[in-house]
């Protein structure tokens, strides 16, 4: 029975991507989910989170909040050919002002400030002329520091796989099934409910059982020098916000995040091959992975 269990589980984790993307090719095709249609009068909001090649997303512990540049190049080459695409700030104001175009507006996102948006995206942006915003977690960025859940995911992962009894008890003080689908995500909804102190008091726990804080090599945070150049070479604005609480003590990451707004060029296409056909449907599924957030 546990064979036949394990086998169906295969083939449903096989099948399941595959009808979605079928099926969002064939309304794409259909025009019944058209934008011009259906958001007209919303504006729409796509966030991303980590924009990692495959060579690194193997390496890295939760690709739920993550696409390769490939699929990026997708998403945008979609957004751009349907929506009147640009920053948060802009896209809200228009908005608010009343602006209806025959595309409709649309802003891109992106949460945390972490260095292979500066390495993967900014290129992928510029040769599509696209606007976005960036949000920056200041401290980390003044420190390099990983942030809380990816910290969560590395110790998780190690501790998996050099402790793997310990972890687990680990997971049950937390409330987390040791069989859940996806124990990386369960175990950081878990954390990100506690308060700060608790929150750090866990991490140290679970580091302990890893054998102490790690990251993959190519992993951080944004420098300020990269996001300073990031403005320059797109001519975009920067919130000084950021920069006003380097040397500060570490506070909430949460509550600590900026908005840089990087403005894409046209002279910028340089040395940018395309991705997939868009009528490939993926990475739409609402887990950060370029969801759309109509308000």
């Amino acid at each position: 029975m546990a064979l036949l269990k394990s086998a169906r589980d295969s083939l449903v984790s096989y099948l399941k991507p595959k009808v979605r993307d079928l099926g969002a090719a064939l309304l794409h095709r259909s025009s019944l989910l058209d934008p011009a249609r259906l958001a007209r009068d919303k504006l729409t909001i796509a966030t991303f989170h980590r924009v990692l090649p495959e060579r690194e997303l193997i390496d890295y512990p939760m690709p739920g909040i993550s696409v390769t540049p490939e699929e990026l190049d997708w998403l945008l080459r979609l957004f751009t050919k349907h929506y009147t695409v640009g920053t948060l700030g802009e896209m809200a104001t228009r908005f608010t002002l009343g602006d209806r175009p025959e595309k409709p507006l649309l802003a891109i996102t992106f949460d945390d400030g972490q260095r292979d948006n500066y390495r993967h995206a900014r290129p992928i942006l510029a040769a599509y002329g696209a606007h976005a915003s960036f949000f920056v977690v200041a401290d980390a960025t003044e420190h390099n520091e990983t942030l809380w859940h990816d910290r969560v995911a590395y110790a998780l992962a190690n501790a998996l796989r050099a402790a793997r009894v310990d972890a687990n008890a680990f997971l049950a003080r937390l409330g987390v099934a040791a069989d859940a689908p996806d124990l990386v995500h369960a175990c950081v909804a878990r954390i990100k409910l506690m308060t700060p102190e608790e929150r750090g008091s866990t991490l140290h726990d679970l580091e302990s059982l890893a054998g102490g804080p790690r990251r993959t090599a190519w992993d951080g945070m944004m420098s300020w020098g990269e996001l300073k150049q990031l403005m320059k070479s797109t001519g975009g604005d920067e919130n000084t916000s950021g920069e006003k609480q380097k040397g500060n003590d570490k506070k909430n990451q949460d509550k600590n995040q900026t908005e840089t707004q990087t403005q894409t060029q046209e002279q910028n296409h340089t040395n940018n091959g395309k991705g997939p056909d868009p009528d490939k449907g993926n990475n739409g599924n609402g887990n950060g992975n370029g969801k759309g957030k109509n308000k």
